[in-house]
């Protein structure tokens, strides 16, 4: 009911701007800009329902001892003195 009362408001301000009616016209940008601003501000709401969506299945997806492992191999000696040794691959030249 109310997308046919603003479309028919959007309706009657065109016809009277299109009159030459200086008023309708600057309330026809006015109504313009609030609902670009809506479908913007709604568009941002979506996005970020999705993000948190995403991040919540991330978080509830249930790791394995094998994944686990993985997971903490990455960041292995991270905050040591072991630094990059632990990491993965050859980072220099062998000795």
């Amino acid at each position: 009911m109310r997308d046919r009362l603003d479309a028919r408001r959007f309706e009657i301000a065109m016809e009277q701007a299109n009159a030459g009616n200086v008023a309708a016209l600057k309330e026809l940008g006015k109504m313009l800009d609030s609902n670009d601003r809506m479908g913007m501000d709604q568009r941002l709401r979506d996005a970020q329902e999705k993000r948190r969506g995403d991040a919540a299945k991330e978080e509830t997806t249930p790791q394995g001892k094998k994944e686990a492992a993985k997971a903490a191999a990455k960041t292995a000696g991270a905050d040591s003195d072991w630094g990059s040794d632990l990491l993965p691959g050859i980072q220099g030249k062998p000795n």
